[in-house]
């Protein structure tokens, strides 16, 4: 696996993103139920993303971008499926975390969707804690807050 940081324009990055809306609208349901999210996943607002390859093919990528100034969140990880199951999304986060104690973030928070329990039990095994939900998330009963001091 070869790992590539870059921004949210990278090409391969927006297919990624394309590709976990895709499994989002397939786990969670019709486009309808998640349009109130697509505001806060918009690419522009990401700086700092990491993007998989295997073999030259974009497998992987993970983000995070500013919520405020001791915490970095983090947004849009997704490992297609067929390279789950093997710890890259674990690393992805591992590494996204680095990235951002680097850049001087304390914390690093993220929504998941109670409909997303494999997403829910990796970041639990990471060590991030559900807390309540914050910001843009506090009327959206079916989103799950998490965070972890890095």
């Amino acid at each position: 696996m070869v790992y590539c940081d870059t921004d949210g324009e990278n090409a391969d990055f927006a297919l990624l993103c394309k590709n976990l809306d895709q499994t989002l609208d397939e786990i969670v349901g019709v486009k309808f139920q998640r349009s109130q999210y697509e505001q806060y996943n918009q690419r522009d607002s990401i700086h700092d993303v990491i993007v998989v390859y295997q073999d030259n093919v974009p497998v992987g990528c993970g983000s995070f971008k500013m919520y405020d100034e001791e915490h970095a969140e983090l947004k849009r990880i997704f490992v297609e499926p067929s390279c789950q199951g093997v710890g890259l999304g674990s690393e992805i986060v591992r590494r996204l975390e680095a990235k951002a104690k680097i850049k001087g973030y304390q914390w690093c928070i993220l929504e998941t969707g109670e409909l997303l329990q494999a997403a829910s039990h990796v970041y639990q095994k990471l060590g991030y804690k559900v807390i309540p939900n914050y910001g843009q998330y506090v009327d959206m009963p079916e989103s799950i807050c998490m965070q972890r001091r890095i």
